[in-house]
């Protein structure tokens, strides 16, 4: 009963309200969900997040990686429930490769194009990730860190559905 409270909390922090779910599974700390506006309808979307949210703890910033355009990244870190620093960029760090950091416009901090598949390929050869916003309204950084353990296959599920379902073409690069 627990688990089923705990995936539905999860659907309805990241697909859209009366969404319907036709994919939804977690690889370790990543999870990958489709949905569109109703069952059968021509508008279906794919998601690819981290952390995984809980009753217990809703986690305020989120991951998100997305393909948006045949082998073409957008890695983004959504800040949610509490104001980030102004002008303080929000960072991220796979393994033991060199840190990114990325401008912050609206909630959001983004890395795309040629920044984007690098992390992404970063994220494939690494075990931890760790991302960190700065919250007003004094700069306070918040870390978070999760593991990269399911992160190659849930990019290659997502993948995977997001051609399966037409929103992406085929791909001739497999990353």
């Amino acid at each position: 009963m627990c688990r089923i409270a705990l995936i539905a909390l999860a659907l309805l922090l990241t697909a859209p309200a009366h969404a319907w779910v036709f994919y939804e599974h977690e690889f370790g700390d990543w999870l990958v969900v489709c949905w569109s506006t109703a069952q059968g309808s021509s508008d279906p979307q794919c998601s690819l997040t981290t952390p995984l949210q809980s009753l217990g703890s809703i986690t305020p910033n989120i991951l998100h990686v997305q393909e948006f355009a045949p082998d073409a990244y957008q890695v983004a870190i959504e800040i949610r429930g509490s104001d980030p620093q102004p002008y303080a960029p929000v960072w991220l760090k796979a393994g033991t490769f060199p840190g990114h950091e990325a401008p912050v416009t609206g909630e959001w901090g983004r890395w795309a194009g040629a920044d984007a598949l690098r992390i992404v390929s970063e994220m494939r050869a690494a075990d931890r990730l760790t991302f960190r916003v700065r919250l007003a309204p004094n700069g306070r950084p918040q870390d978070t860190e999760v593991s990269l353990a399911g992160f190659r296959d849930a990019l290659d599920a997502y993948r995977a559905e997001i051609r399966r379902h037409k929103i992406m073409p085929p791909s001739d690069n497999p990353l």
